[in-house]
């Protein structure tokens, strides 16, 4: 696991990283830590999906926590963003960035050992999940197959794969390979030549054409047009029994 400090008070960087060495000591795991004291010179070289964790101070000379993490947000909407600071000021404008977590100072180290379970656990239900992985602009990226929403051949042998948030990557794969993957699972369909989407963001299917959430649009084959809506409807239904009987056995 690797993991980002950003704090421009020396001894509250060295006091999370024993915290963190102590955790990881216990738990018979091995962080990288790379440690910064300021903003700046952590986005200087940051790229998307290099930490799993990035601990982030609000206050700091400079830029602050708030404003760099609005950048970190900008180019990775996955990124695990934990504020640490001395106020409960910028609490709200943490809600909106969609930090993990909030930590006020000093930060007790029962407080840092909760939340690193915490973490850990999420991190384990998200690597049971299925997840594709490629290489994007010299960064390698995995996303879970609920964050794909379609995957298109592109110009130049690319292929273009854009996710729940409207980002869109491009890769050197050859769309049979990522098909022959992705096809194993029931809510990927082939709507036309070149184009695989991901059913459960399928807004709506009509005038020979296939709505995508985020309003995306693309076409689909027309001779197979009743087919493909009706693969698409049976598919909605069935999830929808299955969600039905899963409330209904937590009750």
């Amino acid at each position: 696991m690797r993991i980002a400090i950003i704090d421009d008070l020396e001894a509250d960087r060295d006091l999370l990283i024993d915290n963190l060495a102590q955790y990881a000591s216990m738990n018979r795991m091995t962080f990288s830590i790379d440690e910064f004291s300021c903003a700046e010179d952590f986005l200087r070289d940051y790229q998307p999906f290099l930490y799993n964790i990035i601990f982030m101070d609000i206050y700091m000379d400079g830029m602050n926590g708030m404003e760099a993490s609005g950048i970190i947000r900008s180019k990775d909407k996955y990124a695990t963003i934990v504020f640490l600071t001395s106020s409960d000021e910028y609490m709200p404008e943490a809600f909106h960035i969609h930090a993990y977590d909030y930590l006020k100072k000093p930060v007790e180290t029962s407080r840092i050992y909760q939340l690193m379970d915490e973490l850990l656990e999420h991190s384990t239900s998200l690597s049971d999940a299925p997840s594709f992985s490629f290489r994007s602009e010299k960064t390698d990226i995995t996303l879970t197959y609920d964050q794909i929403v379609l995957v298109k051949t592109s110009l130049s042998n690319y292929l273009e794969i854009t996710d729940i948030d409207g980002n869109s990557y491009q890769t050197r794969m050859t769309f049979s390979t990522v098909q022959n993957q992705l096809s194993g699972d029931a809510r990927f369909l082939l709507v036309i030549r070149g184009i695989l989407v991901n059913m459960d963001h399928i807004v709506d299917i009509r005038n020979k054409a296939c709505t995508m959430s985020g309003n995306i649009c693309v076409p689909i084959n027309v001779r197979k047009a009743s087919d493909i809506e009706s693969v698409w409807t049976n598919y909605k239904f069935k999830k929808m029994r299955l969600e039905l009987k899963k409330r209904r056995t937590n009750l």
